[in-house]
């Protein structure tokens, strides 16, 4: 059997033409050769739209989760190479800092945070690590703090006053509840 290539005006056999589920033949209109052409002619012309919906069809197929990709994600994720590779991605992307640079900083402050001065193992034995403080406007490093400490500057958005406030309210010993609702 064969069809006549609306495009290239050539009669050619229905193997030449691909599949297609939008015609009664189940055949492309244009030839093979003819489609190519075009979708060649395309790309290079929309090259960046291309890229993007070819890297959207990757996150695509990457987010589908089964079983097996779960299990090759959890074990990718506990070699321990991983971890030092993903812990190395993370502080340069982050704070521009390698994994090398941040455990001279842990040895410089003898592995202990800098406000309560406990070692993370002592701060938060649930997690026990150091992590990186610093300034959010100008991205420059203060130190390592543990957890704790970590999260009480960052509840506090950094604001001195707020921690100022703070230790005068824990200092003023002013038990203001227990005045309001009697002894």
């Amino acid at each position: 059997m064969t069809k006549i290539c609306p495009k290239c005006k050539t009669e050619k056999f229905l193997s030449d033409f691909g599949k297609s589920i939008h015609t009664k033949s189940g055949k492309t209109s244009w030839c093979l050769n003819c489609s190519s052409a075009a979708t060649r002619k395309r790309y290079s012309q929309n090259k960046e739209t291309f890229e993007w919906k070819k890297k959207s069809r990757l996150r695509d197929k990457i987010r589908k989760r089964t079983p097996e990709r779960s299990k090759y994600l959890k074990d990718y994720a506990a070699n321990p190479v991983t971890k030092e590779r993903m812990k190395e991605n993370h502080l340069i992307k982050t704070y521009e800092i390698t994994l090398t640079q941040y455990k001279d900083i842990v040895l410089k402050q003898n592995k202990m945070c800098l406000i309560c001065e406990k070692t993370a193992e002592e701060a938060t034995p649930s997690t026990p690590r150091l992590y990186v403080d610093h300034d959010h406007i100008t991205k420059k490093i203060r130190g390592l703090l543990c957890q704790k400490c970590n999260s009480m500057l960052g509840l506090c958005r950094d604001s001195v006053e707020i921690l100022e406030k703070a230790i005068e309210y824990l200092k003023s010993n002013n038990y203001y509840l227990t005045t309001l609702i009697g002894d």
